[in-house]
């Protein structure tokens, strides 16, 4: 899913860490990145990053990664973009940012 915040808050770091979230530390540079595990294991995790804009808006986006990559080398994943998980985990991000 992705959103367009036009208010986003201050310091999206401590917004997303008080959403259990950590920082992703395999995002390619210019992306703010966060995951969450949902269990124990290290898949499935919400998978959730940020892109900003000019304007003081940023594009806000959320996937569920359900597994590693596949092969070596390669980025590609088995994720879920729609669904019920998807859509509260992303209202629930998004009521906190209207505290």
């Amino acid at each position: 899913m992705k959103l367009l915040l036009k208010n986003p808050p201050k310091n999206i770091t401590l917004l997303m860490r008080g959403l259990s979230y950590h920082p992703d530390r395999n995002q390619k540079s210019g992306t703010l990145g966060f995951s969450r595990r949902i269990s124990n294991n290290d898949y499935p995790k919400f998978h959730a990053y940020f892109n900003k804009q000019e304007d003081g808006t940023i594009w806000f986006n959320l996937h569920l990664d359900m597994k590693q990559p596949s092969y070596s080398g390669t980025h590609a994943h088995a994720g879920e973009y729609e669904g019920d998980m998807v859509k509260e985990e992303f209202e629930r991000i998004i009521s906190a940012t209207r505290l």
